[in-house]
C-alpha cells in the first residue's frame, strides 16, 4: 500500500516533468531546469567576494598607491579635508588661495583629488602664495562691461554698484537739484551739469530754498561737467537815468513784464531802452539785494518804449526756470549712472532705490558686485601719464587687486579680456588688495617676494601695469 511519502515523491516527479517540459521542451531530461544558471550565480557571488576581500587586504598591506599627482602643474586637493597643495621641491606646500596657484603655475593648473593615504609620508613645506589674494576669480567670460552706478547717500560714503543692472529712475526733464558740496559750496544740477551758485539769492530765485540740498562729495561732483556760475547779471549804470517807460520815470536795471499773444516776457531797462531777458535772468535779478518784482506793462506800453539793441541776457545762462520743477529728494538717493566706452565716460543722473540708501559707514563706500563676476579695470588716462598705467582686477567681493604685468594677466586667464577704463575717483572707492604677480606667488605666504601693493587715488598712482 502506497504511503504519503510515495505520493509526495510522485507529485514532485510529475511537477518536475511539467517544469522541464515547459522550460526546456524535454520532459525526460535528467537534471532540474535552471540548474546551470543557479550554479553560475552561486559561483559568481563567491568569486566576487574573494576578489573584494583580496583588494581590501592589499589596500591594508600597501595603502596610497596613487602617485599621478606628482606633477609640476597639478593642484593637489586632499579628498578628506579639501586642503589644497602645490608639489614643489619634493614637498607639499599649502596654498594661500586660488589666485596664488594660477600665478605660481603660470596658469597651467590641473586639479587632482588625492586621498590622505596617498599623501601620507610626503614632506610638507611652508604655505606658498600671496596672502590676501582672491580665492575666487571671475572667468573671462563673466567679466562685466564698463557700467556702474554711484549713489550719494547723506551721512555716509555712498554706495557703488558695478554692472549694468542697477535699478534707477531718470530725473524728470528740466529738474533743478540743489547740491551741497564740501566747503559750504552750492551747485545747481540741471541736465547732468553742475552750475556753481554765487550766493543765497540764486537759491531763492530758483525756488530751491525750501528744498533740502543733496549732500555730495567733491569726487562725485567731479564726474559731472561744470557750467558757468549762476549769479544775477551785472547791469552797467544800474540806478542811472533811462528812457521813460509806461508813462513813468525809469531807472537802469528796472524790470518790466508784459503778456502778449499768450506769451509772457520780462524786460530789463537799459540806457537805450527795454531789453528782453530770459525767465532765469529775470528771477536772478529780482532776487538780488536791491532788486524787486517786475512792473506790469501792456503790449501798447512796450511798443511805445524804445527797444534796446542788447539781447545778451537771453542766452547768457541756461534757462533753468523756463520749465521743470525743483527736486525734492525725500528718501531716494541721487545716483550717477556711468558708462565707459573706450577712454570716454558718459554720466547720467538718476534717483536710486531704498537699497542704495542702506550704506551706513561714513568712511567706507558700500560696494556691490554681482556674484561670480568682476571687472578688469584701468584708470582713465591723463595727460600727465607716462608709459603704461595700472591694471586692476575687481572681484565679486568688491576689492581691487593690481595686476603686476602681462605675465600675471596671462596666468589669470585674462589675455583676451576687455579692459574697462574707470575714473580714478571711482577706483579709489574700492578697497585695495595685494599686488598679483607671479614672483610673489611662488614665495612663502606672508613673506613678500616682490614689491608691495600700490593703490590708486584721485591724484594718480605709480607702479607697473599692463
Amino acid at each position: 500500500m502506497q504511503t504519503k511519502r510515495d505520493h509526495l515523491h510522485a507529485y514532485r516527479f510529475a511537477t518536475g516533468r511539467l517544469s522541464a517540459a515547459l522550460v526546456g521542451g524535454d520532459p525526460g531530461t535528467g537534471e532540474a531546469p535552471m540548474q546551470r544558471a543557479s550554479l553560475g550565480v552561486v559561483f559568481g557571488v563567491v568569486i566576487g567576494g574573494l576578489l573584494c576581500g583580496g583588494a581590501a587586504v592589499f589596500g591594508l598591506i600597501s595603502p596610497g598607491g596613487n602617485s599621478a599627482w606628482r606633477k609640476a602643474d597639478s593642484i593637489v586637493v586632499e579628498e578628506e579635508t579639501g586642503t589644497r597643495y602645490l608639489f614643489m621641491g619634493g614637498r607639499l606646500r599649502p596654498t594661500a588661495n586660488y589666485a596664488s596657484v594660477l600665478l605660481a603655475l603660470k596658469g597651467h593648473a590641473k586639479v587632482v583629488s588625492v586621498s590622505r593615504n596617498s599623501l601620507a609620508g610626503v614632506p610638507h613645506g611652508a604655505p606658498v602664495g600671496i596672502t590676501g589674494a582672491p580665492d575666487s576669480l571671475p572667468r573671462a567670460d563673466d567679466l562685466l562691461p564698463g557700467h556702474w552706478t554711484w549713489c550719494a547717500t547723506p551721512g555716509t560714503a555712498g554706495a557703488l554698484t558695478l554692472g549694468p543692472g542697477a535699478p534707477g529712475t531718470a530725473l524728470p526733464a528740466n529738474t533743478r537739484v540743489l547740491l551741497a558740496a564740501p566747503g559750504g559750496k552750492r551747485y545747481v544740477l540741471w541736465h547732468n551739469t553742475g552750475y556753481p551758485v554765487s550766493d543765497r539769492s540764486v537759491v531763492v530765485a530758483l525756488g530751491l530754498d525750501v528744498r533740502p540740498a543733496v549732500t555730495v562729495s567733491a569726487q562725485w561732483l567731479a564726474q559731472l561737467p561744470t557750467g558757468g556760475t549762476l549769479s544775477a547779471a551785472r547791469v552797467t549804470g544800474t540806478g542811472g537815468a533811462a528812457p521813460s517807460v509806461g508813462g513813468g520815470v525809469g531807472r537802469i536795471g528796472d524790470l518790466f513784464r508784459s503778456s502778449a499773444g499768450g506769451v509772457e516776457q520780462t524786460y530789463l531797462l537799459r540806457a537805450d531802452g527795454l531789453a528782453p531777458i530770459s525767465v532765469t535772468e529775470a528771477a536772478l535779478l529780482a532776487a538780488r539785494p536791491g532788486g524787486g518784482a517786475p512792473r506790469e506793462l501792456d503790449a501798447a506800453e512796450v511798443s511805445a518804449a524804445p527797444a534796446s539793441k542788447d539781447r545778451s541776457l537771453l542766452d547768457r545762462l541756461p534757462d533753468l526756470m523756463a520749465s521743470g520743477t525743483a527736486y525734492d529728494p525725500g528718501s531716494r538717493p541721487l545716483c550717477l549712472r556711468q558708462r565707459a566706452s573706450g577712454t570716454a565716460v558718459s554720466s547720467t543722473v538718476v534717483t536710486g532705490t531704498a537699497r542704495d540708501a542702506t550704506a551706513t559707514d561714513a568712511t567706507t563706500t558700500a560696494v556691490t558686485v554681482p556674484g561670480g563676476s568682476g571687472m578688469l579695470a584701468a584708470p582713465l588716462p591723463q595727460a600727465s601719464d607716462s608709459g603704461e598705467g595700472e591694471l586692476y582686477l575687481i572681484t565679486d567681493q568688491g576689492v581691487r587687486y593690481r595686476i603686476a604685468d602681462d605675465k600675471a594677466v596671462s596666468a589669470l586667464g585674462y589675455d583676451d579680456a576687455t579692459v574697462r577704463h574707470l575714473p580714478r575717483d571711482v577706483l579709489a572707492l574700492l578697497p585695495g588688495g595685494p599686488v598679483l604677480d607671479t614672483l610673489t606667488a611662488t614665495g612663502t605666504a606672508g613673506v613678500p617676494a616682490g614689491p608691495p601693493a600700490q593703490g590708486t587715488s584721485a591724484q594718480g598712482a605709480s607702479g607697473g601695469g599692463r
